[in-house]
């Protein structure tokens, strides 16, 4: 190509020197019969910016195994797999707020109900959707994909929310949780069909709005898995499923598709062009790179070779005082588990034991010492419930339950612990932190050290460990998932972060049930079983103020039983390089910065 705008450019220079006309060192064409007077400069036309491959860069610590959307609850699946609705940012440029608003992705219009049954809902595909291979996709799809999300032979342990979470649909969690091989429940009697090429039915079992359904299927785990793909990755029983865990093993029909996925070091994503909002994506790609801990993403940043770097609590120090770094309270409240099934530390399922812990942590000191918000509480501030916006944070009855100082009392915690060292003599345990994560590490080491300090070196000690995350959780569930449970582990930092929990906070609880499949350790709160099964009922989802007060009896009940022993609310700064150009100016609920939706100026 090089050497054909060389000969042309040439052959004009020539033909300019046989003319006798313009300037003999230009290389560009007469400008027709406007020429410059003679001694003048001829002025040369400006010259086109060469396009760039525009591909965001960023790093990420956590080491995905898969992109499967039935067991990934990560923005890597939003990235792949566009849904039925989903959540988008909208700016008010006059006014300079930004608010999040759902909308529909694969489907054509808001579900809806007819002939005045108000228990099933329709729901229209567009006609124009691919894969990024350029098949079509229809109505079949999402049958057979949500068939293999509730396959009881397989049961992955997110999935049963498809049956049951912003709706409940009929038959649905009975299919999911028969065992293995049976038949009792048939896939017929589920309430998920299919009308015709372009038209789904869902049966549910209480009456909803069109909003609950519509946040219900903008959940990752009602995403789409490429049959063909699919059957492939089956082993030869049927009970394991290994796609999406290769670039090869997966069919995008979102925004990106993964170009290369090379595990724990690096994913390249691409523009999907059958995406159905292509001509909304700007970038041509991402990449992706996975470290192991802030410091490394920190020493990427300086080095220009990422866009975007979440500070981290010495990453901060850095930036702090830099004009590019912008900050918001996040949705993720960090919180301490307990192995309840410890089969020898009869302790860690001893309420008194837990309350100790909960009044000796200075929050404080914490907050101050990692950059974040002091949280003797479970839900964070920037939940609402309220159709007028009122945050629960904010109301009367959530603040009555909260314990003064944030929490901290010492003579209540050594009073308490006082009585457990009686009963059980010397205390151990071990506190395990995701390695990533320096928030943790630092908080960890605190505890360790001020716990010690409160109760006594002689009577109480702390060992903290360091573990990748994925391994700790698997560590954590092996507690409830086998029986006599396991003594490999005490404590555990754990947090749930549920986009739907932002508007739904009752949903939140769900996790902390002791039914629900997804679950960290062994939960047993009664109470919290049952109030969560009323906070779904059409009683209370259709009445504002009773699910607002049995949402914060759960979680006055969480905290006064120390189900989890909450610590800090993260409080989030970021940093984004010069050629960044954001869709809106703050991190949203639900879509964050939504990065796929970002322009480059430049290399």
């Amino acid at each position: 190509m090089k050497k054909a705008i060389s000969l042309i450019l040439a052959m004009i220079l020539a033909l300019g020197m046989l003319a006798g006309c313009g300037d003999q060192g230009s290389t560009q064409p007469s400008q027709g019969s406007d020429q410059p007077s003679q001694g003048s400069e001829a002025q040369q036309p400006e010259q086109q910016q060469p396009e760039f491959e525009k591909i965001f860069r960023y790093a990420d610590t956590s080491s995905t195994q898969n992109c499967n959307p039935f067991n990934n609850n990560t923005s890597i699946v939003d990235y792949l797999q566009a849904k039925l609705y989903n959540y988008y940012g909208v700016e008010n440029a006059a006014t300079g707020t930004t608010k999040t608003v759902i909308r529909p992705e694969l489907a054509a219009k808001e579900p809806y109900t007819k002939d005045g049954d108000d228990y099933t809902w329709y729901i229209e595909l567009r006609q124009d959707l691919k894969w990024a291979n350029g098949d079509p996709i229809n109505a079949d799809d999402f049958i057979y994909s949500w068939q293999e999300a509730l396959n009881p032979n397989v049961k992955y342990s997110a999935t049963s929310s498809l049956a049951e979470n912003q709706i409940a649909i009929e038959n649905a969690l009975d299919y999911y949780k028969q065992e293995p091989g049976s038949n009792a429940v048939k896939w017929e009697d589920v309430g998920l069909k299919k009308i015709d090429d372009y038209t789904l039915m869902v049966k549910c079992t209480q009456r909803y709005t069109a909003e609950n359904v519509m946040r219900h299927f903008q959940m990752r785990y009602t995403s789409l898995v490429y049959k063909p793909i699919y059957e492939q990755c089956f082993n030869a029983d049927k009970t394991e499923n290994t796609y999406a865990t290769s670039a090869d093993t997966i069919m995008s029909c979102g925004p990106f598709e993964l170009s290369s996925w090379t595990v724990g070091a690096e994913r390249v994503f691409k523009k999907n062009p059958n995406y159905v909002y292509a001509d909304e994506i700007k970038l041509d790609g991402m990449h992706v790179r996975v470290v192991s801990d802030d410091a490394t993403a920190l020493e990427l940043f300086k080095a220009g070779e990422i866009d975007y770097l979440s500070l981290g609590t010495s990453s901060y120090e850095v930036y702090a005082e830099d004009p590019r770094t912008i900050s918001g309270p996040g949705t993720t409240v960090r919180g301490i588990e307990f192995n309840f099934t410890h089969p020898t530390k009869k302790y860690l399922d001893d309420v008194r034991f837990r309350q100790a812990l909960y009044f000796a942590t200075d929050r404080d000191t914490i907050a101050k010492m990692t950059n974040n918000i002091a949280a003797p509480y479970f839900l964070p501030t920037v939940y609402s419930m309220s159709s007028d916006g009122t945050m629960l944070r904010d109301m009367d009855y959530a603040k009555s339950y909260l314990p003064a100082n944030n929490g901290f009392d010492k003579e209540k915690a050594k009073a308490l612990f006082d009585e457990i060292y009686n009963e059980y003599g010397k205390i151990e345990v071990r506190l395990v932190y995701n390695e990533a994560v320096s928030a943790l590490r630092l908080t960890s080491e605190y505890l360790q050290s001020s716990w010690e300090e409160l109760f006594g070196k002689d009577r109480f000690s702390v060992q903290v460990i360091a573990m990748n995350n994925s391994e700790a959780v698997k560590q954590m569930r092996y507690a409830w998932q086998n029986e006599g449970g396991t003594d490999s582990w005490e404590l555990c930092w754990g947090a749930w972060d549920l986009s739907a929990a932002v508007v739904s906070a009752n949903r939140k609880f769900e996790r902390y049930t002791s039914y629900n499949s997804n679950r960290f350790t062994a939960y047993h709160n009664d109470f919290i079983d049952e109030a969560y099964k009323q906070s779904i009922t059409e009683e209370y989802r259709l009445d504002e103020d009773k699910l607002v007060k049995i949402t914060l009896d759960m979680e006055k009940s969480l905290i006064e039983n120390v189900d989890q022993l909450p610590v800090f609310q993260a409080q989030a700064f970021y940093i984004f390089s010069d050629r960044c150009v954001r869709p809106t100016k703050t991190r949203l609920n639900f879509v964050g910065f939504q990065f796929e939706r970002f322009d480059l100026t430049h290399e």
